[in-house]
C-alpha cells in the first residue's frame, strides 16, 4: 500500500489532474490563508466536510474517506510540480525527498494505531473507517506541510 503510493508519488510530473471533487477551492484556500500569514487548518477541516457528515463505521463515510486520500493525492503531485515548474532542479529534489519521507511517516503513524487499536478491538466497518480517515489526513498533513516549506522557500 505504501510502496504504491510512493510509486504514484514518484509518477506524478507525467500525469493530468482533474478539478478534485472533494476538496474544491482548497488550493485559493490555502493560498490565501498562507498569503495572510495564518493557519491552514480551516481549508483542510472544510475539505473534510463531505466526509465527516457520515457516521464513523459507515461505508460511504469510508469510501469518501478514500477517495479524498486520492484528491489530496493529486493535489500534492500539483504542488511538486509547481515547485519543478520554478526551474530549481534541486529546490525541486529536495520538495520530492522531503514529501516522501514526510508521507510515509504519517502512513506509518496510522498503521501503528490501527495495530494498536486492532489489541483490542476486532477489525470492523468502523477500523476501516478509521483507517480511511487517517490515510487521508495524512496525506492532507503532507501537502500542508509541503506548502508552508515552499512558501519559506520562496
Amino acid at each position: 500500500m505504501l510502496i504504491r503510493l510512493i510509486a504514484a508519488l514518484c509518477m506524478l510530473p507525467a500525469l493530468t489532474f482533474a478539478q478534485p471533487v472533494l476538496v474544491p477551492g482548497f488550493d485559493e484556500c490555502a493560498d490565501l490563508q498562507v498569503g495572510k500569514g495564518e493557519p491552514l487548518g480551516s481549508c483542510v477541516r472544510g475539505a473534510f466536510g463531505n466526509c465527516l457528515a457520515w457516521p464513523a463505521g459507515e461505508t460511504a463515510g469510508t469510501a469518501c474517506f478514500i477517495d479524498a486520500k486520492d484528491e489530496w493525492g493529486d493535489l500534492l503531485g500539483q504542488r511538486l510540480q509547481r515547485i519543478r515548474d520554478r526551474g530549481d532542479e534541486r529546490l525541486g529534489k529536495i520538495a520530492e525527498i522531503e514529501t516522501r519521507y514526510e508521507l510515509e511517516r504519517s502512513l506509518r503513524e496510522c498503521d501503528r494505531r490501527m495495530e494498536l487499536m486492532l489489541l483490542d478491538v476486532p477489525q470492523d466497518d468502523q477500523s476501516a473507517y478509521l483507517r480511511a480517515q487517517c490515510e487521508a489526513t495524512a496525506v492532507a498533513a503532507t501537502l500542508v506541510t509541503l506548502i508552508l516549506r515552499a512558501g519559506q522557500a520562496e
